[in-house]
């Protein structure tokens, strides 16, 4: 059965052509809604608004033009950060510049990428967006964004590394005969910093070098971060997308020649994106284990 959404949208004050032009829903169930209003049922906002399941909320000062022609948000995105993009004809969000395309983390509104102030179509605007990673694509009416032609299409790629990017491995072995023939590896992979790190290489060496018997993977509890699926047989190397406050725990059961002891275990997890014009940047996290015993294997050992 329909049924309305606290009042619905008008555009109030003079202001004409209300309607909507694209609805994202978040991580957390809350609906976004973009277009062209300034009510939310009774509340006070700039072209878009988010519908919490009861009332409707702001995006702080919403999407605008400085010159007070009527604005509009043509279309939304959302990463997998629960992060949301708009892109349409505006030029700003209270005093934040914002040309034709923002981010909304939660908080605040950010540019992202070059500008597209030096466009050089009249009237333009952006009318689609997908985000994938560090990717952002967008498309619309536009000819040149950051001083790059770009008719029409862009594509930007977000350093999403950096201070907030954080990495950390932990692990621990355990015997399962008194040979030192078996082991199981038990590794944790977890990034607790304020990015997602998306591409992260890890990889794992054990000395002297093992036969794999098989390995698992099992998401940590918030389940955003994805397992990855098992190929071919020896130590794994894998690339995986870890977002922010999010892990995974591996299982690597090892077999080696009797009486052989397993004296190293290394893991090591770094992530790295890049960016195009202007420039190249990297973002680079690392976190490196050895560890060396004689009885490493039989006694167990962590990290």
């Amino acid at each position: 059965m329909w049924s309305g959404l606290g009042g619905g949208i008008e555009n109030l004050g003079g202001q004409s052509g209300t309607f909507i032009e694209d609805i994202v829903v978040l991580p957390d169930g809350d609906v976004v809604f973009a277009g062209r209003f300034n009510i939310a049922g009774s509340v006070a906002v700039n072209n878009i608004a988010r519908w919490d399941g009861s009332r409707w909320h702001p995006l702080g000062d919403g999407l605008s033009l400085a010159s007070g022609d009527q604005a509009f948000v043509g279309a939304l995105a959302v990463s997998s950060a629960g992060e949301v993009f708009a892109g349409g004809a505006f030029d700003q969000s209270g005093d934040q510049p914002l040309d034709q395309l923002g981010r909304w983390d939660g908080n605040a509104w950010s540019a992202v990428g070059p500008s597209f102030a030096e466009s050089e179509v009249e009237g333009d605007s952006i009318d689609g967006i997908v985000v994938v990673g560090p990717d952002v694509f967008v498309a619309g009416d536009f000819g040149r964004v950051g001083g790059v032609v770009a008719t029409n299409f862009a594509h930007f790629v977000r350093d999403l590394g950096g201070p907030d990017l954080n990495l950390i491995v932990t692990g621990r072995t355990s015997g399962e005969d008194a040979t030192g023939a078996q082991a199981v590896f038990t590794i944790d992979i977890e990034n607790t910093g304020g990015n997602n790190a998306f591409d992260t290489v890890f990889s794992t060496r054990v000395a002297p070098a093992p036969s794999i018997v098989s390995w698992t993977c099992v998401p940590f509890a918030e389940g955003r971060a994805r397992c990855p699926q098992p190929a071919g047989s020896g130590v794994p190397e894998l690339v995986i997308d870890l977002p922010s406050n999010d892990g995974l725990h591996f299982e690597l059961l090892v077999e080696s020649a009797p009486q052989t002891l397993f004296q190293d275990l290394s893991v090591e997890a770094e992530t790295t994106s890049e960016y195009g014009d202007p420039g190249n940047f990297s973002a680079f996290a690392s976190t490196s284990v050895a560890v060396t015993d004689e009885g490493v294997f039989k006694n167990g050992f962590e990290f």
